[in-house]
């Protein structure tokens, strides 16, 4: 009975690991070799925003005429980033991924390469060198993203902001009706065995 309990637990154990290691998703930044990498509570915890079309004026200022683009579980485009005010950051946020936060929503928090936090916003954005990189928040809860520029030049990273918040998607049953059907057929194992 131990045995089959321990087997249990171990082999428990060991998918709750590759499911873990399955969380981490590497998006490559503008088909360079920076990254960013997302861990959260759900594969794919964060996925890059690609296409579209961000429109500036003469001052670097958004014009509002964007179209929007779509989400990557592999890359990010590097949008013009214009200047770097929440509002014109919050502006290409709506323009490319079709929401409709105010500047009031941002949250602008400096950085330094390499980067590294933990935040519960839905939508995030890397200001990298004159570029803005979004991302979203695909975890259900708590996302940790860490940035790599990996070696590239002119990759400098001024700071990231910040919009929204996801709500927390508890554990699915299915992990706990998992591991119960194992130890079920732990039982049923040892039961044949006996008779």
């Amino acid at each position: 009975m131990k045995k089959l309990l321990i087997k249990a637990i171990v082999g428990i154990a060991a998918v709750a690991t590759t499911i873990g290691a399955a969380l981490a998703n590497p998006i490559t930044i503008g088909g360079g070799p920076g990254f960013v990498t997302c861990n959260g509570a759900a594969v794919g915890a964060c996925q890059g925003i690609t296409g579209g079309a961000i429109v500036l004026d003469g001052q670097d200022v958004m014009v509002g005429s964007g179209t929007m683009g779509m989400l990557s579980n592999t890359n990010a485009d590097q949008y013009d980033g214009g200047n770097s005010s929440e509002a014109n950051e919050t502006l290409a946020l709506n323009e490319i991924a079709g929401t409709s936060f105010l500047e009031a929503d941002a949250t602008k928090s400096p950085s330094d390469p390499p980067l590294s936090f933990s935040t519960m916003a839905e939508y995030f954005m890397l200001k990298i060198a004159n570029t803005n990189v979004f991302f979203k928040n695909t975890s259900g809860g708590s996302l940790s993203v860490v940035y790599d520029p990996n070696g590239a030049t002119a990759s400098g990273l001024s700071h990231h902001t910040q919009w929204g918040e996801v709500s927390e998607i508890p554990l699915p049953a299915a992990i706990w009706l998992m591991g119960a059907g194992l130890a079920g057929l732990g039982f049923a194992s040892r039961k044949r065995k006996v008779a």
